[in-house]
């Protein structure tokens, strides 16, 4: 679909004629909902936001394949928008570009000289520390590049989740050949990359081991990372799959911790509807919060988004971090309401409504101050906070008035339970027994 050497996308009347082009449409069409934030310093200038770098959000479409990524047509499309703007940096062409065959260029570092390593003893930079590694040397490089250059590229290929298992290796480039040796400022035609894993190690592993895990990895790894046009400071791609496998866990969590806490609520207070009130009132916040961020959608395409702040905010980090701080400050403030219920309740064995309302009037004061206080915060932050951390701060604004009302209006109506005529009795005599003992002085021996 990319064309590898130039990294560009096919003409735009292609993709009616070609089935298999539709991924790239479905693609592009993401870019054009893409979340844009801002990082680092920011300057507004005519009412439009200007700034050195941007973080760019990309979904991925719903026909993408499982191990499927969008990376090259992420790339391909905002190179082709901005590349006057991008500092764009060009695939190389080098000896043995694209191929599998890593042998002839992989070498095991045996000594500590760079040059006896890859039998070219007139290069005599020390590589002592990498010792067991690997030195990778590519020659005929076109167009010349500088030794920083090279390692910016492997850098940034390491940071991809493809090759999320070579995190953490010594790696070191050593330029060879220069392209003009009376000015070095042309860059180098030829390299050496010398890369150690000290789990891997020549001298403690058996050679296929070490061929198969470390050289041929980091040989792919820095082909790779040589050939990919690169336009962007970072690129990080997650398949459908991966994300799969991350929403089942953050599910499987949250099913676990609302169980925990209706254990735990069943417990402490002794009746399983104290923990059934509980658990409603939480899938009720989060569940208003959800549905406002997708109404974001909507006004932040709308003249209202910019008196608002609101934008077209999707669930990330950010927001599930919000949606998990929502649960804890609701459930604090549900349990302060229904401990004092069982507090006033005695030894009554249900409460009443009168005992609810008397114990949500003895903790409103409380119940108002915590939250308007913690309003004031958040609201500060959403306002002046920037575009990076405002829909976390859009959640927690709508989480707190909606988490503040639900531990009032929802959680401890629901422990209210209409005593049967039996029941009624019973705890009525009880209550006037307890009163009738605490008037009486002698009552309580008697």
């Amino acid at each position: 679909m990319i064309d590898r050497a130039t990294g560009e996308l096919p003409p735009i009347d292609q993709f009616d004629r070609d089935p298999q082009l539709s991924v790239v449409l479905s693609i592009l069409r993401e870019i054009g909902k893409a979340s844009v934030l801002t990082v680092g310093r920011t300057e507004i200038r005519e009412g439009i936001v200007h700034c050195a770098s941007f973080q760019i959000k990309v979904a991925s479409p719903k026909n993408l394949g499982e191990e499927e990524t969008i990376t090259d047509v992420v790339v391909a499309a905002i190179g082709a928008e901005f590349g006057e703007q991008l500092d764009v940096t060009r695939p190389l062409d080098f000896d043995g570009a694209g191929s599998d065959n890593h042998a002839p260029y992989t070498y095991p570092i045996v000594n500590d000289s760079l040059g006896v390593n890859i039998d070219q003893p007139r290069y005599t930079d020390r590589v002592s520390e990498f010792l067991g590694g690997v030195a990778i040397v590519i020659n005929d490089i076109d167009p010349p590049v500088s030794a920083d250059d090279v390692a910016k590229r492997i850098d940034r290929m390491r940071a991809q989740p493809d090759f999320a298992n070579y995190v953490g290796r010594e790696v070191g480039v050593f330029g060879l050949k220069l392209a003009d040796p009376i000015d070095p400022s042309q860059g180098f035609v030829s390299v050496a990359v010398a890369v150690y894993d000290p789990q891997l190690s020549f001298f403690d592993v058996d050679f296929d081991l070490w061929d198969r895990g470390l050289a041929q990895a980091e040989w792919r790894l820095v082909s790779q990372a040589l050939q990919r046009q690169t336009s962007l400071e970072q690129v990080s791609s997650y398949s459908s799959a991966v994300a799969a496998t991350l929403a089942a866990a953050a599910g499987m969590a949250v099913v676990l911790s609302l169980l925990g806490i209706l254990v735990y609520i069943w417990v402490r207070f002794g009746s399983l509807r104290y923990s059934m009130a509980a658990i409603v009132a939480l899938v009720h916040d989060v569940t208003i919060a959800l549905g406002l961020l997708a109404l974001s959608a909507w006004i932040g395409r709308s003249a209202l988004s910019s008196l608002l702040l609101i934008e077209e905010f999707r669930i990330d980090l950010g927001v599930v971090a919000a949606l998990l701080t929502i649960i804890g400050y609701s459930l604090n403030d549900t349990i302060v309401i229904l401990d004092r219920i069982r507090e006033n309740r005695g030894k009554l064995p249900i409460p009443t409504a009168d005992i609810v309302n008397r114990s949500i009037n003895q903790t409103i004061s409380r119940t108002v101050l915590t939250s308007f206080t913690t309003l004031l915060a958040v609201g500060i932050m959403y306002g002046a906070g920037g575009s990076g951390i405002r829909p976390f701060a859009f959640c927690l604004l709508i989480g707190l008035v909606v988490g503040t009302y639900s531990s009032v209006a929802i959680a401890a109506p629901l422990v209210v339970r209409f005593a049967r005529p039996g029941e009624a009795a019973s705890a009525t005599q009880t209550a006037m027994t307890d009163k009738w003992i605490k008037q009486e002085p002698g009552g309580a021996s008697a």
